[in-house]
């Protein structure tokens, strides 16, 4: 997420948080997803936009292509163990591209992430109470 700092944001990121400490247990993915159609939004005339993920990557659903990648993130990982193992096998296969460029994408072999089943959608209203 690319947040540009200002009251509205300041707002938003406030409201996100709290609504957090509402679900102990939730990802914060699964809160925002939520969070985001608040009324608050729409009130400080918050403007949300999604990115093109050509850019990003992932240890879960890495982009194919190594020279597109600007951004790695590991939100989809569960504990901080497979998150390590799988950033040092992302970074080896930086150092490998860079090295000879030959090799243009992602081993998964040795990577503990994997894909999710399909996260639990908090209904709306939980969040106003």
């Amino acid at each position: 997420m690319y947040v540009k700092s200002n009251h509205k944001t300041i707002d938003f990121l406030t409201l996100w948080f709290k609504a957090h400490h509402r679900f102990p247990g939730k990802r914060l993915q699964q809160v925002l997803a939520v969070t985001k159609f608040h009324p608050t939004v729409d009130r400080v005339g918050l403007r949300m936009r999604f990115l093109d993920t050509v850019n990003f990557g992932g240890l879960c659903e890495p982009q194919n292509d190594i020279d597109l990648i600007v951004t790695m993130h590991t939100q989809c990982c569960t504990g901080m163990a497979a998150k390590i193992n799988d950033m040092n096998v992302a970074i080896d296969d930086w150092k490998r591209y860079r090295n000879n460029g030959a090799n243009k994408k992602w081993s998964m072999g040795k990577r503990k992430c994997g894909r999710k089943k399909e996260e639990e959608q908090l209904p709306y209203r939980q969040i106003h109470r």
